[in-house]
């Protein structure tokens, strides 16, 4: 199992490296079981920021870079003008991509290898025919309804529902 409190410092320093000014945060924690999301930043009362991350992605056959992405996804928020995911939220994301060849993007998403972790813990679940890349979702996204207006995000495959 991954210790949170090593990545998250990790992260950070990542972010300093590459003039990423997050804000404060207080306290980052796990969380056991959610079925709404694995990673969330919530802004406290005093301006300060507390991080949640799923146990789900503290497991070792979840690759470390997934986890640090998920972690620097959520430290983004903190970022001045980024609590949401608009253009300076974007544009702190891709310092990050450049320079670390990370994946951080608006959702999340796993590869078919990882599938079998997290499988119970989306209640969608979108697999690409082409490449295998498996897209997973709490609510429905308005894809599923019709699928063949969609293709894959890497290599514009077919999407075909897992779950």
């Amino acid at each position: 199992m991954y210790d949170l409190n090593s990545v998250v410092e990790n992260c950070l320093l990542k972010c300093d490296e590459s003039n990423v000014q997050y804000g404060e945060i207080k306290r980052v924690d796990v969380f056991n079981e959610s079925r709404r999301y694995i990673g969330l930043c919530t802004r406290l009362d005093s301006g300060a920021y507390k991080i949640q991350i799923s146990s789900l992605l503290l497991n070792e056959n979840i690759p470390i870079i997934k986890l640090e992405e998920i972690i620097l996804h959520e430290i983004l928020h903190t970022c001045k003008n980024c609590f949401n995911h608009g253009k300076e939220w974007k544009k702190q994301a891709e310092k990050l991509n450049n320079r670390y060849n990370y994946h951080i993007s608006r959702t999340y998403s796993f590869n078919m290898q990882n599938i079998d972790d997290i499988i119970d813990h989306y209640k969608y679940i979108i697999r690409c025919e082409k490449c295998g890349k498996v897209y997973g979702y709490q609510r429905m996204p308005k894809c599923i309804k019709n699928l063949d207006n969609y293709e894959c995000a890497i290599c514009k495959g077919k999407l075909t529902r897992v779950k």
